[in-house]
């Protein structure tokens, strides 16, 4: 070997240079196998060179409500808006399906004046309803009072006819009345007893409607935080099989949380022609 470097030293430079580039060409290609081929491709001032976590964190701020940020598979950020309330993919990931009128025909709908409103102007005709002015949930079966067309009291009305669906609007006769506990252990042992009465109909639990932004000022205990806060434990008693929550207040927010101001006359009672405002998202809210 010594004596062939000493006759060919200029051949054994060349092969020691080639094993050298070859190892670095193998080394850099192990570690960095796309360090050769990257392209800078950038989303606002966010690099795709950036690791997806960071990436995704400097594209996403937290103060960027119903939006959020991922990565895709080329490492450009791409935004996803959240599902709106009521949206089509928000009723797919909850279970929801649009329904036809013909839907109601075995349903009861069990509420107060703003169920008596929907009875007259709603356009779900084919419903069976039980609703009296000024009804609470402590007056369906602790204190009962009478349906104000049938003279029955709502246990009277269940052992008479079987229901498919029964619908429950009630609660804002009852936001000056006791604790928002006080108020869902009564309307949980009302939806106990309706469920021993009628074992196999589906009930829908609907949020206590908002009141108006007028409605809500000074010092009045008909506010929507109010409201917010019994809507939240009205949430915790749908199981998602049998008993289903259903925020109706989507299909009249104002988009701060209040009804809109001109949707109603005193500010709680819808004016007649936006009932139907209701009945298009119950329709478009089965199971």
């Amino acid at each position: 070997m010594k004596a062939f470097m000493k006759k060919c030293p200029l051949v054994m430079v060349t092969i020691v240079i080639a094993l050298v580039v070859a190892a670095t060409s193998v080394v850099k290609s192990f570690v960095f196998p796309a360090a050769e081929n990257k392209t800078q491709e950038t989303h606002g001032n966010v690099s795709s060179s950036l690791p997806q976590s960071a990436a995704s964190s400097l594209c996403a701020p937290s103060n960027v409500a119903g939006s959020s940020k991922t990565v895709s598979s080329a490492g450009s950020a791409v935004s996803h808006a959240q599902p709106k309330p009521g949206s089509s993919a928000q009723k797919r990931a909850s279970g929801f399906k649009s329904s036809g009128k013909e839907y109601f025909s075995d349903a009861l709908f069990v509420g107060d004046s703003l169920t008596e409103g929907f009875k007259d102007y709603g356009g779900i005709d084919n419903a069976s309803y039980f609703c009296r002015v000024g009804l609470s949930i402590y007056q369906l079966f602790e204190h009962p009072k009478t349906d104000s067309s049938t003279g029955l009291t709502l246990e009277q009305t269940l052992r008479k006819k079987k229901y498919g669906k029964i619908y429950m609007l009630l609660g804002i006769n009852e936001i000056g009345t006791g604790s928002t506990d006080y108020f869902v252990r009564h309307y949980s042992s009302a939806v106990t007893k309706i469920r021993f009465l009628q074992p196999d109909a589906v009930i829908y639990i609907q949020s206590i409607l908002y009141v108006t932004p007028s409605k809500a000022s000074g010092k009045s205990v008909f506010n929507n935080t109010n409201v917010r806060k019994r809507n939240s434990g009205l949430k915790t008693l749908a199981d998602g099989k049998n008993i289903f929550y259903l925020n109706v207040d989507s299909a009249i927010d104002d988009g701060n949380g209040n009804m809109h101001e001109e949707y109603s006359g005193d500010g709680v009672h819808l004016k007649a022609k936006y009932y139907p405002l209701l009945s298009t998202y119950i329709e478009e809210h089965t199971v």
